[in-house]
């Protein structure tokens, strides 16, 4: 048995984000990565979890109908594969509101 090879984790600035309209059923391009963050930084390893090995990320989006208009996502990734997008995906300005009353409450110095 031959040992599969770790896939290189790749950028995904410029990379265009596709979604199906809930009204047309239709695919379509909805935004276009500007800028990304990771945890573990890209060039660490995937930190490891009981299910895998897991990526997590932050992007920072621009709407293609509106433009100058930005959304933050959060996707992940298991054992090297997409997995999914946490919830949140909205505009600047909810992500700092958010962040400011978790830094209030602590959350940030749970373990």
């Amino acid at each position: 048995m031959t040992k599969r090879k770790r896939a290189v984790f790749k950028s995904h600035i410029g990379k265009e984000r596709t979604f199906l309209n809930p009204r047309t059923g239709k695919r379509g391009v909805y935004s276009v990565v500007k800028d990304e963050v990771y945890f573990p930084a890209l060039g660490k390893p995937d930190q490891v979890g009981s299910w895998g090995r897991y990526r997590f990320g932050a992007w920072l989006e621009e709407n293609r109908a509106a433009r100058g208009t930005h959304l933050i996502s959060f996707p992940y990734w298991r054992n090297g594969r997409f997995a999914g997008q946490w919830s949140l995906r909205a505009e600047p300005e909810v992500v700092r509101a958010l962040f400011r009353v978790v830094q209030r409450r602590g959350w940030l110095q749970k373990p």
